[in-house]
């Protein structure tokens, strides 16, 4: 998993960022049940294969002060993926 807020090459913006890789394995033989890669928040840095879900604008910060001043906010942004994220596994697996 990783987890936290990105800027993209030339920009000082910073946007919301999590990339989870899901994976069930049978105790038994050790095989594959499921695998899924899940991203959250900036759509520039997922691939085709990955489930993703943007994060609401408000979330993004135009540099890296707007970023820690608003540090409250922006961890609820990380909440709110990662929940996101979770019960899209919990609902694929059910």
């Amino acid at each position: 998993m990783r987890i936290g807020y990105i800027s993209p090459p030339g920009s000082s913006d910073y946007f919301p960022f999590i990339r989870v890789r899901a994976r069930l394995i049978s105790a038994q033989n050790k095989a594959q049940l499921y695998a899924q890669d899940f991203t959250y928040g900036t759509d520039f840095a997922h691939s085709d294969d990955e489930e993703h879900f943007d994060a609401a604008s408000q979330y993004s910060y135009d540099d890296f002060d707007a970023l820690i001043a608003n540090a409250a906010e922006a961890g609820d942004a990380l909440r709110i993926g990662s929940l996101r994220i979770a019960s899209q596994i919990a609902t694929e697996l059910r």
